[in-house]
């Protein structure tokens, strides 16, 4: 899970989320926007969840 940040070029501030797979390099979910609220990092985790699984699940 990564946060990244730019600037344009009329200084507005844009922010992306990423989830990676660092076994298989995958890239899991990018999202942007110029602001990076708690709830929608939720949703999107849990988007890939419900997409992926948790690897808890995987071992019982």
């Amino acid at each position: 899970m990564y946060f990244m940040h730019d600037q344009l070029i009329g200084g507005r501030c844009v922010r992306l989320f990423n989830v990676l797979d660092d076994f298989n390099r995958e890239g899991l979910c990018t999202d942007e926007d110029f602001s990076s609220q708690a709830k929608r990092v939720i949703c999107k985790l849990n988007q890939v969840f419900e997409w992926r699984g948790t690897a808890m699940t995987e071992f019982l």
